[in-house]
């Protein structure tokens, strides 16, 4: 986007998402005595793109929005110092359609902790080989990653940035009456002090304003292996992950999920203002992952994949944004 957002209205902005968070999460923790790291990932993936959806067109009134949530097991790993750890636990993308066809890219990787407290020390992580990965960028090898095994990623530069963070999950702010975030990101940086809470870290990524950007892959390229169109290794990481995760399937016995669908789109046949047919704005990622009609399906571990996210937006002209009206209150129920 490049509309300059107020404080006053990203503050509502990160209200109305932070409600919807803990309404959903306060949903899943119904399913079961005690939710896992996964259930909350999960409970995001599948209940969020809606409800995200509506917020922001109800923000951006000049703007059209999709998203889309995929929830899969938590692979591929990366390896590096004879050891290997996940790449992280869940991945937001955002492409930006400006009228003139420009499309921009923002990425967002999270490695989420069920923890309780503001500051995290290091020790306390258990797994400090995952916390190098995200401050240092080690070059790394994939692990479990389909027919990505072996290639190796070289990321710069070779320290923490908006890109990549920790995610802390409080079970007990799922219930609690105050303002309190369930979730809440932090930087890679010796202790963590998670101070910024996933509400905002969103508005952020749509505005280009945090997040890593990445570059956007031409339709045209159609082998996974293809980097031809970039040198960033940012970049290829990214869509490394978009690309093995379109095919894999998910359980979660825990909360009653067996070899479930990991794709849920925030509007039916993939249309964002259905009331106008000729002028649709289809999303070509987003209808990507229901084809399987190219090389990516040869994917056989349905357990390959990472959790994600995807937000779509495209500037409207103004003839085009009479086509929306929606209620804010109406969109948090």
């Amino acid at each position: 986007m490049t509309e300059k957002i107020s404080n006053r209205k990203k503050i509502s902005i990160e209200t109305d998402i932070s409600k919807c968070l803990k309404c959903i999460t306060q949903d899943y923790s119904t399913k079961t005595d005690k939710l896992q790291e996964p259930d909350y990932v999960a409970a995001l993936c599948l209940c969020l793109p809606q409800k995200l959806k509506n917020i922001l067109c109800a923000s951006f009134k000049n703007y059209a929005f999709s998203v889309t949530g995929v929830f899969c097991h938590q692979k591929p790993f990366a390896k590096f110092d004879s050891k290997k750890c996940e790449i992280g636990d869940l991945l937001f993308v955002y492409f930006y359609d400006d009228i003139n066809g420009n499309i921009s890219c923002n990425s967002l990787l999270l490695q989420a902790k069920v923890l309780n407290g503001k500051n995290i020390s290091l020790s306390s992580l258990g797994d400090k080989h995952q916390f190098n990965l995200y401050s240092k960028w080690p070059e790394f090898t994939y692990s479990s990653a389909g027919i990505l095994n072996g290639k190796t990623r070289d990321i710069t530069p070779k320290t923490y940035g908006h890109g990549a963070k920790y995610m802390s999950i409080n079970p007990n702010s799922v219930f609690d009456k105050s303002n309190k975030n369930i979730y809440e990101t932090a930087h890679a940086n010796n202790d963590l002090c998670f101070n910024s809470s996933l509400s905002l870290n969103l508005i952020d990524l749509i505005n280009f304003e945090k997040g890593e950007p990445i570059d956007y892959r031409p339709k045209e390229i159609s082998k996974i292996d293809d980097y031809s169109w970039t040198k960033d290794e940012w970049s290829m990481l990214i869509w490394d992950i978009i690309n093995i995760t379109r095919y894999s399937k998910f359980n979660r016995k825990n909360i009653g999920l067996f070899d479930f669908c990991r794709n849920t789109i925030a509007d039916k046949n993939l249309l964002y203002y259905s009331h106008c047919p000729d002028d649709v704005f289809e999303s070509e990622l987003s209808k990507d992952f229901l084809n399987n009609n190219h090389e990516y399906s040869v994917i056989t571990d349905e357990y390959v994949g990472l959790p994600m996210m995807i937000i779509e937006s495209k500037k409207l002209e103004e003839k085009e944004q009479k086509y929306y009206q929606y209620d804010k209150v109406e969109i948090l129920k």
